[in-house]
């Protein structure tokens, strides 16, 4: 009993840092961070296979094997989850592969491709990804050059179809159209980045990617006035941030 209450408690501690009490849905936690706080069940199978197995009868060896396999199948197991922490576009793939509804995973995939932060620890899974998906993979150097060359377009055109995934997924998370109407801006394309930023201002107001790409909308679109009332009413609702005055000053 003592070891099973320790087992709870260490759980429950280890892991309350973890769940994010600040975000209005729902947070995605790597399973890597479940692994100590899980120490103090094993504890506790310990303590009962040494404690209440002690003769060597024949049930207390079927249950021994019965451990020992388990053991060594979860061992298994976790060697084989640690090959999708080399980078961040596997972890995320293997998220949506898993559970496809998961929308911040959609986000969290497109967002390693263009993120300064991300995109170094991102980019041998893409690379391996895009490889994978070529018709005719490179043969020499030369082509593998060539490849390389048209990078960035693979990074925009994947990035986008991540996104569209994620809102056929999960309509309701606004993250994926501001992120899709991020790339549309970038590509010069404002008229179509519009809808995207409004879409993710109608599901969550206080959304400042919406709000800042809606702005930079309109202000590259020749629409001041308009731009000026997003980002002051923005400011009304959300006092005090630095980018929203800044966005203001450009407009």
């Amino acid at each position: 009993r003592g070891w099973a209450t320790f087992a709870i408690v260490f759980y429950v501690l280890s892991c309350f840092f973890l769940w994010r009490f600040d975000i209005p849905h729902f947070a995605v936690v790597a399973d890597r961070f479940m692994y100590l706080p899980s120490m103090g069940f094993c504890f506790w199978a310990g303590w009962v296979l040494i404690e209440k197995f002690k003769r060597p009868t024949g049930v207390v060896i079927f249950v021994r094997v019965v451990a020992a396999f388990l053991v060594a199948v979860l061992m298994l197991l976790t060697l084989r989850q640690t090959r999708i922490w080399d980078n961040s576009w596997d972890f995320w793939s293997s998220l949506i592969d898993k559970n496809p509804r998961l929308a911040n995973s959609y986000y969290m995939r497109a967002e390693c491709l263009f993120h300064p932060g991300l995109s170094a620890s991102c980019e041998k899974g893409f690379e391996a990804y895009v490889m994978s998906r070529l018709s005719f993979p490179p043969v020499d150097a030369a082509d593998r050059e060539a490849v390389f060359r048209k990078m960035r377009y693979f990074r925009i055109v994947f990035g986008m179809r991540t996104f569209l995934k994620g809102i056929r997924a999960t309509p309701d998370f606004e993250s994926n159209y501001s992120g899709y109407g991020v790339l549309l801006f970038g590509m010069g394309q404002y008229a179509r980045a519009l809808p995207f930023f409004d879409k993710a201002l109608a599901l969550v107001p206080d959304n400042p990617a919406g709000a800042y790409g809606k702005a930079r909308c309109l202000m590259e679109m020749g629409r001041l006035q308009e731009a000026e009332e997003v980002l002051n009413e923005f400011a009304a609702r959300i006092p005090g941030v630095f980018d929203t005055h800044f966005n203001l000053a450009q407009v």
